[in-house]
């Protein structure tokens, strides 16, 4: 089974490279083609990215005029070095290998092999070398799997990079980057210029950015919109699938810094993989701060949208739904991942064949934002119904370090070391609005809020659920307790006593 699973993975990635060539040749420019290329190219042998180095005539260094994924990084090439003149000599693909027996680390100078190790470059294939003109390279890093290149791989790089050649010299075909409209009812988005919405009739907002991220990632339609940016559906031009992109507001990336820290923040995210949550494919800064989210698309609702149209739910649902939460969050807390901001909008429930099957949003994405605008001032988040971000009704505060007030546990509001019990709190909140059909503190302002959360005075559950068991008001009184000692210790055992809870009769 494994040799059969092999080759058939061998084999799809030689296929999509073998199309790649084809449509090389129908190319109308290098720099309309090669966002499709690269990201071929990454899908096909995974490697920890893959680029299209351009150097521009009389420049004196390569840059990647694209690179896939988005969030990678390559360091510019000086053509004046060693390696490339080497390079250039050979002619043909060359594996960087910096073994201390590899002729390679022989022929270069100790700057120059430090370069590499820090450049992470596995692999070097030639487009055009010419001595003038523009000329360009393809640069890829290790495999994923840790195999080697192979000779077949790299004939198939060098078809690739063979059909690219002849596009260098062709002009640019790639329209200029410019604004896009939106409709303010449905959200679908269009090419600038067209004035009202067709479907809608309404007048398009306009939008100040391009509507192509990373030459890669349209814009199709707003999804919804909350306190950390807008979420829209959009089509992966690479792949041709369906993406949810998550939009940074501009003012949150108010720096060089703070754009680092997403890139750090968002690769923890995106390296964390669990069947329970939402998968994280690219992330990335376009331009200097429009920072982004590439994520799995996926159909159903958020348990906020669940809760605001059906109240409270049948119990069976609530245990299924917080299992697969407890499961992917249990997970996290293992390898010391907390994810901060867990409320019903991050919780999205997925139709599929199965049934339903719940997914956690935003992991991890809440630490990165700067220290707080206001505190104080919530915003009010909405969502179209069947999408991925946060639904009506959804309190936030937009800047706010780490996470939506109304879910805070006490430690958190009192600014206490980031730990586990952050998102067992907010998960007992949850579990209470599923139960009841309503929040279990003092909500009338926020810093009404506060005092209750802090006191650890909610709302009792017979207030809310008349026949509830009373074991339903003694797993809240553990839940809320205000010493946090005497809370459930993890989410395995927190599980546990919810189950106890829901099954009780007395």
């Amino acid at each position: 089974a494994l040799d059969r699973r092999f080759y058939r993975e061998r084999y799809n990635a030689q296929q999509l490279l073998r199309e790649m060539v084809e449509e090389i040749r129908a190319a109308a420019s290098l720099d309309a083609i090669a966002p499709r290329v690269i990201a071929r190219i990454e899908a096909a042998l995974h490697p920890e990215f893959a680029a299209l180095m351009v150097r521009e005539a009389h420049a004196s260094s390569y840059r990647a005029l694209t690179i896939a994924p988005a969030s990678a990084a390559v360091r510019d090439l000086s053509t004046d070095s060693k390696l490339m003149a080497v390079f250039r000599t050979l002619g043909k693909p060359l594996s960087v290998s910096l073994t201390e027996s590899s002729w390679l680390k022989q022929q270069l100078p100790h700057e120059e092999t430090e370069f590499l190790r820090n450049s992470k470059i596995e692999l070097l294939v030639p487009v055009s070398l010419s001595a003038e003109g523009r000329d360009a390279l393809l640069a890829l890093g290790a495999k994923r799997s840790e195999e080697p290149y192979s000779s077949e791989d790299q004939e198939l790089l060098s078809a690739i990079a063979a059909g690219l050649a002849l596009l260098l010299e062709r002009p640019s075909t790639v329209a200029p980057a410019k604004g896009f409209e939106e409709c303010p009812k449905c959200g679908t988005c269009y090419d600038s210029g067209v004035g009202h919405c067709p479907v809608e009739g309404a007048k398009l907002t306009p939008a100040p950015m391009p509507r192509l991220l990373a030459a890669r990632y349209q814009l199709e339609k707003r999804l919804g919109q909350g306190g950390m940016g807008k979420v829209y559906k959009a089509l992966d031009k690479a792949l041709e699938r369906a993406v949810a992109v998550k939009l940074i507001r501009d003012d949150l990336i108010a720096n060089s810094e703070v754009a680092e820290r997403f890139r750090r923040e968002a690769r923890s995210a995106a390296a964390f993989a669990h069947p329970n949550l939402v998968t994280v494919h690219d992330f990335g800064v376009d331009g200097e701060r429009r920072a982004f989210l590439v994520m799995e698309f996926l159909e159903g609702n958020t348990l906020r949208g669940v809760l605001l149209a059906e109240g409270k739910m049948a119990l069976d649902r609530v245990l299924r739904i917080l299992r697969y939460v407890c499961a992917a969050m249990g997970a996290a807390h293992q390898r010391q991942l907390i994810h901060r901001d867990l409320k019903p909008e991050n919780i999205f429930l997925v139709r599929d064949g199965a049934g339903e099957t719940a997914k956690v949003l935003d992991f991890g994405i809440a630490k990165f934002l700067p220290q707080a605008v206001n505190a104080h001032q919530a915003t009010i988040d909405h969502i179209d119904s069947g999408s991925m971000e946060e639904s009506a009704s959804g309190l936030t505060t937009p800047g706010l370090l780490v996470g939506t007030p109304y879910y805070m546990s006490p430690e958190q509001l009192r600014g206490g070391l980031v730990q586990p019990g952050w998102d067992i709190w907010a998960l007992s909140i949850i579990a209470f609005e599923m139960l009841t059909g309503a929040y279990p503190f003092d909500a009338k302002n926020l810093s009404e809020c506060h005092r209750s959360i802090l006191a650890g005075i909610f709302t009792p559950v017979s207030a809310k659920v008349a026949d509830a068991p009373k074991a339903w008001q003694s797993f809240f009184d553990s839940a809320f307790n205000g010493d946090p000692l005497r809370r459930p210790k993890s989410m395995a055992a927190w599980f546990e006593q919810l189950e106890h809870c829901v099954s009780s009769t007395s």
